[in-house]
């Protein structure tokens, strides 16, 4: 029988909610052993414990469990008991800990006798309850009855650390440890500290350090074991260290650090109360010259000349988290310029405003997997006008050597597209085509704006191409498995400038051109051709006979579309929705920011081109009624984020 592949049933078993996996198990004896296991891996004590059904069924299935989480004033003693009658019920077991603040344990401190087994004892990752000096014995004994642990997460609720002396030998004892989360203690001892890393750095690799206050703590804080390192100081080996929340001084964190040289991942988000100046980088990087990974997402305590002197020193990034932060311009062009091996990047909800500078990370970071830059307002007609490599001039004579116009290098990068992607041809080397082809989750918010743009660009890129632009880009990146982009037209003084000016590049030629390629008779599509061949080398000035060359370079990406100052990134088929068939691989598709137009014509399209599609973020029924009911009707699998 196939499904009695343990593989098998685990990879299944990722696809299903907890309800189908009852149900499967139900099924007969056979299914009942296979889907068993998997029912009881994860148990989340704290929403289940009250539940009676739940404390009667654990004595019969506790040795499932592999993953136990507790409720902060959770009671464990259910789990030291061979029969459901003896177990203890809701109001006897937790009352008490919850008026108290304190979890009763009932103090047992003896071995386990012939009537009390311990029920879980193949635990791999355990969350306990807080701890205090009236449970410790039994947290003791259980970490003592899993040896195999991996993962465990602990909090001293009150008095020194020094006085849970029975848990903290069981801790010591676990053998395979590699991740200890000591997240909010107010008791933590540097002492107590220095014992778990010595006697587990032969196992441990994770440390999390959440919310603890290393400032005014009345118990010492950590402050002896960060002293600044020297000879009789010994280095631990954590490549991963977590300090979300933490209140501490800059000077504090490098001490710390500086007794893990073997750090590869640090985060310091989550409001952290720490004041970083522009010489942190330098310092961390010297300290822990390996790290990779770092995570400072809403520190609002660190500027945006810091952050980029934080990435500058850092070359060898491949995962950057910012959200939130003043992350900005500065830092953003440290990534352009030293950013080549980032393969995560998550800068949502910041300060960024260069969307030139955007674009020229896209067309550099060929290792990005994962990019999320929601809530930039990136303004495409710049992102275009560093693609194409010119700024051209305001004035309608556009005499050269204005001394509004410059050139804007942009490197080429070979297309790997098969169709054609923003205006050249498949195979050719491509002025500003997005380099991170191995992208599988962009969350980007894009607009139009005229703000900042000369008369000729609004000439050169209308609306329509503007989004043409970026579905073609889009469909480069055929790795995709999640896609989130959406943004609005932001209308500025001259609110009919885009209007007026949509059609320029296709029939008004004669206006801005002058004696162009057209008027001396020579065919666009074999001038086009030309065009192509010397890309490379060409750097428009800002000429009359430049404009041209570019307008009829920008005329490939036109669409038939009559309302595209309406709509802006709209996935209808009339707005160019065909460009990104090459999404094979797309699971998801998020529509949740910006006006839509899916239709049924879309949705079968949709179904049609992307056979892996699983999921359609924001398409609600009040807005695409026919729609919705067609993905109901013929695919019930595709979930909307308004099912139950």
């Amino acid at each position: 029988m196939i499904l009695a592949i343990p593989e098998l049933v685990q990879r299944i078993a990722h696809s299903l909610d907890s309800k189908t996996i009852v149900a499967c198990a139900r099924v007969n004896k056979a299914w009942h052993s296979i889907w068993l296991p998997i029912l009881w891996h994860t148990i989340d004590a704290g929403k289940q414990w009250d539940n009676g059904g739940f404390l009667s069924a654990l004595h019969q299935h506790a040795d499932l469990i592999r993953t136990l989480k507790c409720g902060r004033y959770d009671d464990i003693r259910p789990l030291f008991n061979s029969n459901a009658s003896s177990l203890p019920t809701l109001e006897s077991s937790t009352s008490s800990g919850s008026e108290s603040g304190h979890s009763t344990g009932g103090g047992s401190t003896g071995p386990i006798g012939a009537k009390e087994q311990v029920l879980c004892k193949n635990l791999i990752t355990l969350v306990l309850p807080k701890t205090t000096l009236i449970n410790q014995a039994d947290q003791a004994r259980l970490l003592c009855l899993n040896p195999h642990l991996l993962d465990l997460s602990l909090t001293l609720y009150d008095d020194p650390s020094s006085k849970y002396t029975d848990l903290i030998e069981a801790v010591c004892n676990l053998p395979l440890l590699r991740r200890l989360a000591l997240d909010e203690n107010k008791t933590l001892e540097s002492k107590t500290l220095e014992t778990f890393l010595s006697r587990l750095n032969s196992t441990l690799h994770e440390l999390s350090l959440k919310k603890t206050f290393f400032v005014n703590h009345p118990f010492g804080s950590g402050e002896e074991f960060a002293a600044s390192a020297d000879n009789t100081k010994e280095s631990y080996g954590i490549q991963s260290l977590c300090m979300d929340g933490v209140a501490c001084s800059q000077e504090f964190l490098l001490q710390l650090i500086s007794r893990f040289p073997s750090l590869t991942h640090f985060s310091l988000g989550g409001y952290a109360e720490v004041y970083i100046n522009d010489n942190f980088g330098e310092k961390m990087a010297r300290l822990c010259p390996q790290l990779k990974s770092i995570d400072i997402s809403l520190l609002d305590n660190i500027d945006d000349e810091s952050i980029a002197g934080l990435i500058r020193a850092l070359p060898r990034l491949q995962k950057f988290r910012a959200a939130e932060t003043m992350f900005g311009d500065r830092s953003l062009e440290a990534l352009v310029e030293d950013g080549r091996d980032l393969s995560i990047l998550d800068i949502n909800t910041t300060y960024v405003t260069e969307s030139s500078g955007v674009q020229r990370l896209l067309e550099r970071s060929g290792a990005l997997t994962m990019l999320d830059a929601w809530e930039l307002s990136v303004n495409v007609p710049e992102m275009m006008s560093e693609a194409y490599g010119t700024r051209v001039s305001s004035t309608e004579s556009g005499t050269a050597g204005d001394e509004d116009s410059r050139v804007a290098f942009a490197p080429t990068l070979l297309s790997r597209a098969s169709t054609p992607t923003t205006g050249e041809l498949s195979g050719k080397r491509t002025r500003g085509a997005w380099g991170c082809t191995g992208l599988e989750s962009l969350v980007l918010g894009v607009d139009y704006s005229t703000d900042d743009l000369t008369e000729q660009e609004r000439k050169l890129y209308p609306p329509s191409k503007a989004r043409q632009f970026i579905y073609e880009q889009i469909s480069r990146l055929t790795n995709l498995r999640y896609l989130a982009i959406g943004g609005d037209i932001l209308v500025g003084a001259d609110e009919d400038s885009c209007q007026e000016n949509e059609g320029a590049d296709e029939g008004n030629e004669d206006e801005g051109t002058g004696s162009g390629d057209e008027a001396d008779g020579v065919d666009s599509e074999d001038q086009g051709d030309d065009d192509d061949e010397d890309d490379e080398d060409w750097t428009p000035s800002a000429d009359k006979s430049s404009v041209a060359k570019l307008q009829k370079k920008m005329a490939k990406l036109e669409v038939i579309d009559q309302d595209s100052n309406n709509l802006w990134i709209e996935f209808s088929l009339r707005s160019g929705l065909e460009i990104l068939a090459p999404l094979k691989e797309l699971r998801c598709l998020s529509v949740n920011q910006g006006a839509h137009a899916i239709g049924v014509r879309e949705v079968e399209w949709m179904c049609k081109n992307w056979p892996r599609l699983k999921s359609i973020e924001g398409l609600y029924e009040d807005y695409a009624e026919e729609a919705v009911a067609w993905l109901r009707k013929h695919r019930p699998d595709i979930e909307l984020e308004n099912d139950d």
